[in-house]
Order: structure tokens, then C-alpha cells, then sequence
């Protein structure tokens, strides 16, 4: 998020089969889009990593990815090594949902905001019947108000 407004997404899935654990991450970046190439139901709350910085000139796609990937790589190390907790710590802070009002939606609607992560990477959101851990099955989205 860069000033309130959505410029890439991840998906994650994990599976278990046969006793091995699989898991993938999908990474959606907005790099070059321009308004007139957003359509109109989000043009309001998204945004390119261009428009951000303003940039005259098309940012390099295969340079971007080379530097996410290396990232990922250094971030996987740090899971590797069992630094979990280190790993949800840095994870949180650079997240933009920081005490943010949230709303969790799975079998029950329940509003909150967000405290952080635990070492097992799953959202821990604080609601009026106290903490709450949401497990990975559940949807965390964003809300204007609790």
C-alpha cells in the first residue's frame, strides 16, 4: 500500500500430501499501469509503482523481479534457520496494516484491529473479546471502521 492505495497483492497456498508440505506464493506487482490503463471501479484505490514515483520513463520488470526474488531468498533463510520469531517481527513491520481496523471473515464476522504476527506467520488481531488468532483459512480485510 503507498498512501492508501493497493499496488500488488500475494497469494499464498499451503498444502500437505503424502507427508511433504508444499507451499506457494504468488506476487502481483502494479509496476507500469497508468490511470487510463486502471479500470474505473479501482482506479481510486490503486496504484502503480510509475505513478508513485512519478516516474517519466517505464520501470524494468525483469530488474524488479531479480530484486524480489533475491529478497524472498534472503527472507526463506531466515525461516530456514528457524529465526521464525525474527522473521514475523521484520514481516510485521513492513507491513502498512499496523493497527489497522480489520475484519475477519470466515465462519463468523468478527471486527478488530491488528497486533501483529505470531512466529507461525498467522495474524494475531485484537477484538473486544480479546486476542485473536486467525489462522490461515481466514480472510483479514481491511475495513474503514470496527
Amino acid at each position: 500500500v503507498i498512501e492508501g492505495r493497493k499496488v500488488c497483492g500475494v497469494l499464498t497456498e499451503h498444502r500437505t500430501f503424502g507427508g511433504n508440505g508444499w507451499f506457494v506464493l504468488g506476487i502481483g506487482v502494479n509496476v507500469n499501469n497508468s490511470v487510463e490503463t486502471l479500470p474505473p471501479d479501482i482506479a481510486s484505490i490503486t496504484t502503480s509503482l510509475r505513478m508513485a514515483c512519478g516516474a517519466k520513463n517505464t520501470i524494468d520488470r525483469v530488474s524488479l523481479a531479480a530484486r524480489i526474488v533475491s529478497r524472498i531468498r534472503q527472507l526463506h533463510g531466515m525461516v530456514s534457520a528457524g529465526r521464525l520469531e525474527a522473521f514475523s517481527r521484520r514481516w510485521y513491520e513492513s507491513l502498512e496494516i499496523k493497527d489497522c481496523p480489520v475484519v475477519l471473515t470466515k465462519a463468523e464476522e468478527k471486527k478488530g484491529r491488528m497486533q501483529g504476527l505470531r512466529p507461525d506467520g498467522m495474524f494475531r488481531v485484537k477484538t473486544a473479546q480479546g486476542d485473536l488468532v486467525c489462522g490461515f483459512d481466514d480472510f483479514v480485510v481491511l475495513t474503514e471502521e470496527i
